[in-house]
């Protein structure tokens, strides 16, 4: 994950386990620091391997977000029927940080998170 400023740039590594799950993956892509100052929660991703909502993730944390579309592509060839719900499309996202983490990209304005 990188951020930078004009005086400075930070650079840390999010590693993910060989043995990951969808919902590691996706925690790590939702991965941002709320104090950055940064726009970070800049695209959707599915919340789940076959159904889900969009959730907002941090296009920054490239291993997680390439590890999700990694394993939504070996998962390609489940078949699950998918329950009929309704997934509002956000307004927007934005970095909200928790007494767990500096931050995790969250949806505004959508019911489902």
């Amino acid at each position: 994950m990188a951020f930078a400023t004009p005086a400075r740039q930070w650079l840390w590594q999010l590693e993910l386990r060989d043995d990951a799950t969808v919902a590691d993956a996706l925690a790590e892509a939702r991965a941002c620091n709320a104090k950055s100052g940064k726009e970070q929660c800049t695209e959707l991703t599915s919340s789940s391997l076959t159904c889900g909502c969009d959730v907002p993730v941090n296009p920054d944390n490239t291993e997680a977000v390439a590890e999700l579309n990694r394993l939504r592509k070996a998962g390609a060839s489940c078949s699950m029927v998918c329950p009929a719900i309704a997934c509002i499309p956000p307004e927007g996202a934005e970095c909200a940080a928790d007494d767990a983490s500096p931050g995790m990209c969250r949806s505004v304005g959508a019911i489902l998170q």
